[in-house]
């Protein structure tokens, strides 16, 4: 702790002295012409002060993002290709997939347009199944988009990869 507050006086006085030197440049005046300057450039050197601080706080807590190279060697899924939709004559709609290595499972999510909200339609726990049949459509009526992601568990949650671009039949 000491040295990184060392280095942090360091830091200080070099920006403190560097606001000095650049600040006849900002005003397009020389330093010390009117009073209210010092106590301009004593806010200034307090919250620098504070910034830095903060930073040499944060750089020293513990890393625990599940992704950080630093703490784990998990990488999040890849995107799901090879996406097909397809309509079947009994009105369900078929959307099959290839299989990603090292996934838990998939998501697979539907809307009404291309740009619209995606709700989550099926969560597939069985990383080596891929198709699903969505029943739960209209077809002479209704047009339908997808989207699909993977995921897998860290620590007991799951953590989504991209979801896919939409596609439709």
């Amino acid at each position: 702790m000491k040295n990184i507050m060392l280095v942090l006086n360091q830091v200080w006085n070099y920006l403190f002295d560097f606001q000095f030197c650049l600040a006849p440049l900002w005003k397009g005046r020389s330093r010390g012409i009117y009073s209210n300057e010092n106590q301009i450039y004593q806010k200034i050197r307090y919250i620098t002060l504070i910034t830095l601080i903060l930073f040499a706080i944060s750089c020293s807590l513990d890393r625990t993002n599940p992704l950080d190279p630093m703490v784990s060697s998990k990488q999040a899924p890849g995107e799901v290709s090879n996406i097909t939709v397809e309509t079947t004559p009994n009105n369900t709609i078929v959307i099959t997939w290839g299989s990603l290595p090292n996934v838990n499972g998939y998501y697979i999510y539907r809307s009404q347009s291309y740009n619209g909200l995606y709700e989550l339609i099926k969560k597939e726990e069985n990383y080596l199944v891929t198709s699903y049949e969505d029943t739960d459509v209209d077809i002479p009526g209704n047009f339908y988009w997808y989207k699909m992601s993977a995921y897998i568990l860290v620590d007991g949650e799951e953590l989504e990869g991209y979801r896919s671009e939409p596609i439709s039949w």
